[in-house]
């Protein structure tokens, strides 16, 4: 557990030290950009559960982990980056900056206004309809919550993935399961 929470820890530091740059940057994943910021999230998600569980498995596994052991400590990772990132978001979204969502949707109106020769009128004001719904019906505890629960599933999918590819018994580890198994 003490593995799974400093790794977790690390990991949501690192991704609440990125939002925060792109606070101070005040950059607004719009658009596309929004596209490629859910990728590297993603793909950081993986990599700290990939690298977080194969050093859990060397230090605390003694180099065997099953697979079921490999999928715990990857959610558990999961789950501590989540909780340390969305408390910073939730922080930022309410303290440090609380017009964000507003700045936010209304970047991502004009993002969709300049896609007017790309998509037909009505879809786009269906989109700013949909984003100023969005808006109105926006509550920061809310998202906290749901974005903890979204981190912590795709972190169990990672996990399954991550999983299938460290898991490691030894000889001797097998032989002792099959010797047990015969008694």
């Amino acid at each position: 557990m003490k593995s799974t929470m400093t790794y977790g820890a690390i990991l949501g530091v690192i991704l609440a030290v990125s939002e925060f740059l792109l606070y101070v940057f005040n950059i607004l994943p719009v658009g596309y950009m929004q596209w490629a910021l859910i990728i590297v999230t993603i793909a950081s998600y993986y990599i700290g559960i990939y690298f977080s569980t194969k050093k859990i498995r060397t230090t605390v596994f003694n180099g065997n982990i099953t697979y079921q052991q490999g999928v715990l400590t990857g959610t558990l990772v999961a789950t501590f980056t989540a909780v340390i990132s969305e408390f910073y978001t939730y922080l930022q979204n309410t303290v440090l900056d609380p017009n964000y969502i507003t700045r936010f949707v209304e970047a991502q109106k004009a993002w969709y206004l300049t896609l007017n020769n790309q998509l037909a009128k009505a879809m786009i004001d269906n989109a700013i309809k949909t984003l100023d719904e969005e808006l109105k019906n926006y509550n920061a505890l809310n998202d906290f919550y749901n974005n903890i629960f979204i981190f912590i599933f795709l972190g169990f999918i990672l996990s399954l993935i991550t999983s299938a590819y460290l898991k490691r018994k030894t000889a001797s580890t097998n032989a002792n399961e099959e010797l047990h198994s015969q008694i």
